[in-house]
């Protein structure tokens, strides 16, 4: 393009040249002019320069840029793949964790026993019929039995001493005949004759509270030994005691086995109703009648 300018601007000079001094001056003019507009001309070229090398450099930039992005995609690809490896893993232990909790087996609420609360849970009252006793709002706080949790099949039985839900006391028994319910086992089959002896080697876990108080006479946690269930003796009967407790003779009246699950004056063997001198909790105390406290 430049040579095109100069080319234009020699013509015009011959063309110029044979008239007078005045057009001489207007002559010089113009030539003043376009070299003026020459001059813008390159700085204009200057300044498009200047923008061509920035845009490459920009370009350059993003470049780089996107070049930094598909790096960051790869690394977001590998944290995703790491991630699904993890959700992988953590369902592996998920599964795992059920497993062993399938096979651990799960504890339920089968029965709550407070002295104090009104109700009598004495050797008839609920323990064979497995009726529902009390409620779900109040199972820690009154008398309680869950009709469901007495049907279903057990391996262990644990026994929880507490204030108001907080323990302060627990024994946990393996039965030596697993799988079978709290219903079969203080139902009316074993009732008669009654007087198993459901576990062996004591307990497999005990627990007590350093400021757990009167300890000395607790009838579960100041014994030692196994579970005996349905002790009957005479017309006396306890549903649960401990064998290094005093348990008394089939044909001894001596009102002197004391547990959970009490009554004296009825027939063991049969009696799911009627009670005449029931308590759910006898201290232990070596009494025998008429000398024992209910």
């Amino acid at each position: 393009m430049m040579k095109f300018l100069i080319f234009v601007t020699f013509l015009v000079g011959v063309l110029y040249a044979a008239k007078s001094k005045k057009s001489k001056d207007g002559t010089k003019q113009l030539l003043q002019a376009i070299k003026n507009e020459l001059s813008e001309l390159k700085k204009g070229q200057g300044v498009l320069g200047e923008k061509i090398q920035s845009l490459d450099e920009g370009q350059e930039v993003l470049g780089e840029k996107i070049q930094s992005l598909d790096d960051g995609q790869g690394v977001l690809g590998e944290k995703i793949q790491s991630l699904d490896d993890g959700q992988g893993v953590l369902g592996e232990k998920i599964q795992s964790l059920e497993k062993k909790l399938e096979k651990a087996g799960t504890w339920r609420l089968g029965m709550n026993i407070n002295p104090a609360d009104g109700h009598i849970f004495g050797y008839t009252v609920g323990w064979a019929t497995g009726i529902d006793i009390g409620s779900d709002d109040e199972a820690l706080t009154k008398d309680y039995l869950s009709a469901k949790v007495w049907v279903t099949p057990a391996n262990c039985i644990a026994i929880v001493r507490h204030q108001r839900g907080v323990v302060d006391a627990v024994k946990v028994f393996k039965f030596k005949v697993p799988g079978e319910s709290l219903s079969t086992r203080f139902g009316l089959k074993n009732m008669n004759p009654g007087r198993q002896i459901v576990t062996q080697g004591g307990p497999i876990q005990e627990s007590v509270a350093d400021d757990a108080d009167n300890l000395g006479d607790d009838p579960i946690f100041s014994v030692g030994g196994d579970l005996a269930f349905n002790w009957t003796y005479s017309n006396n009967g306890c549903r649960i005691a401990l064998t290094e407790g005093h348990l008394s003779g089939a044909d001894v009246n001596d009102d002197n086995t004391h547990g959970l699950g009490n009554d004296f004056g009825i027939n063991p063997l049969t009696d799911t109703i009627n009670s005449v001198w029931a308590h759910d909790i006898s201290n232990i105390q070596d009494c025998p009648m008429p000398a024992c406290k209910t």
